[in-house]
């Protein structure tokens, strides 16, 4: 026996793989070649969500504020930065600054950071989120995070 027959013995050939036909790359029209582009890759349906979206729920609970007897005025604040349609970069409020502020009747300052649910607030909100939440309400403001209307109604049902 060769030493080729042993190392056979030992490592048997592998079988060839099957492959998979490919759709054909190329079309005739009116008799003339016309190459095609690949099919498109097919994607995952992303499950639907049952919570509404941040942003609405942002809105709903501004809208309440701004109806609400105890609240002298409020607004959205945009941190972060971006970049214009001119090319030039905006800056926004200071990261960790809350979604919503406004001021109580009376001049507490108030803050109100902003989730899309329970488990998002527990998990998505910064060291500087919170950092500021926490300035605001050792400085006799009111700050928290909400991620529903009932939320806030519930935080400024006590306020004097």
């Amino acid at each position: 026996m060769s030493d080729l027959d042993d190392f056979e013995k030992d490592f048997p050939a592998k079988k060839p793989r099957k492959r998979k036909a490919k759709a054909p790359t190329w079309d005739f029209v009116s008799g003339v070649p016309v190459s095609l582009p690949p099919p498109p890759k097919k994607k995952k349906a992303k499950r639907a969500s049952t919570h509404p979206l941040e942003a609405d729920v942002q809105r709903a609970i501004l809208d309440y504020l701004l109806m609400h007897p105890r609240v002298a005025w409020a607004q959205r604040i945009n941190s972060g930065r971006v970049r214009t349609e001119h090319g030039r970069m905006f800056k926004g409020a200071d990261a960790g600054t809350s979604d919503i502020i406004g001021m109580l009747v009376g001049g507490r300052f108030l803050a109100v950071e902003v989730k899309r649910d329970g488990k998002a607030a527990r998990n998505n909100t910064s060291d500087d989120q919170w950092l500021f939440i926490k300035v605001i309400n050792d400085n006799g403001g009111l700050a928290f995070v909400a991620w529903s209307v009932e939320m806030v109604e519930e935080m400024l049902r006590d306020v004097k």
